[in-house]
């Protein structure tokens, strides 16, 4: 009966005992779970996606897609994803992300100067043209009013930009006039449009399809014939033809330009009228 006694309150012990730990674990299991919030958000700080994540838990990046974010302020300027301002590897306190931009953006600063050819064949002459990238990216670094600094680069493309047509022939073939388009490699965006057109005639006085001695010495004697005489009036073909400083009068300078000018190609089929300027 003794050992009966003994037995009963061991099994009575031992439930207590068990009872006492159970509820200790549902008390614990009740017990709230620190977490902390990560929230990634755009350039403009609207929230892209949030992340519920235990102490000291890895941050993951491997979720965004980067193109999500690339979009064309206007033809010329993209706006893309450079980088978050920021990038814990694992969890302290509950954290903001903020994507960072880089934009790009094209732009022109002059045309190409040369609108006269004298030929109809040959290279579109792109000389004067300026066409420039400006990049800004902002960086995680912040001035004094909590802004984040911006850093400028300005890239000359102007080299690398195609034209088209990019040949005289295609445009001058049965046309005097005709118009260039230039865009950025690689790009179908046009950033600059201008007219040219075709002289090819100029200097030739006596319009037999060449330049020589004998063409000078017609606007010598045109312009002694003119001085000489009120009544002695120049057509307008031959105006287009002999001016040749494009100074809307024919005289004697017209005359050494075109001697200069056959001279010179005599020795050099490369030279134009652009290069005789350099002699007067």
């Amino acid at each position: 009966m003794h050992v009966k006694k003994i037995m009963a309150s061991v099994i009575s012990a031992f439930m207590l005992a068990s009872s006492c730990t159970s509820y200790a674990l549902a008390a614990n299991d009740d017990k709230p779970v620190e977490r902390h919030t990560v929230t990634f958000v755009d350039f403009n700080g609207n929230e892209l996606k949030s992340f519920s994540l235990l102490p000291d838990e890895k941050i993951t990046y491997d979720w965004f897609d980067e193109k999500s974010l690339s979009s064309h302020i206007d033809t010329y300027t993209e706006r893309i994803f450079s980088s978050w301002d920021r990038t814990p590897q694992n969890t302290e306190e509950d954290i903001t992300i903020k994507a960072l931009y880089k934009t790009a953006a094209i732009s022109l600063e002059s045309a190409p100067k040369k609108t006269v050819y004298y030929k109809r064949s040959g290279r579109i002459n792109t000389k004067g043209l300026k066409v420039y990238i400006t990049i800004n990216t902002q960086t995680p670094q912040k001035d004094k009013d909590g802004n984040y600094i911006i850093d400028k680069r300005i890239i000359d493309i102007s080299a690398s930009c195609q034209c088209s047509p990019s040949d005289l022939s295609d445009i001058f073939s049965s046309s005097d006039t005709g118009t260039v388009s230039i865009s950025p490699a690689g790009q179908d965006k046009i950033i600059c449009s201008y007219n040219i057109s075709c002289c090819d005639y100029l200097g030739d006085a006596n319009d037999n399809g060449k330049v020589d001695a004998v063409d000078a010495s017609i606007v010598l004697s045109a312009y002694a014939a003119a001085s000489a005489s009120k009544n002695y009036v120049y057509t307008d073909e031959f105006i287009q033809r002999a001016d040749t400083d494009k100074n809307k009068m024919v005289d004697a300078r017209d005359a050494s330009r075109i001697l200069m000018y056959y001279a010179m190609t005599s020795v050099n089929n490369s030279y134009d009228w652009d290069n005789i300027d350099e002699f007067f």
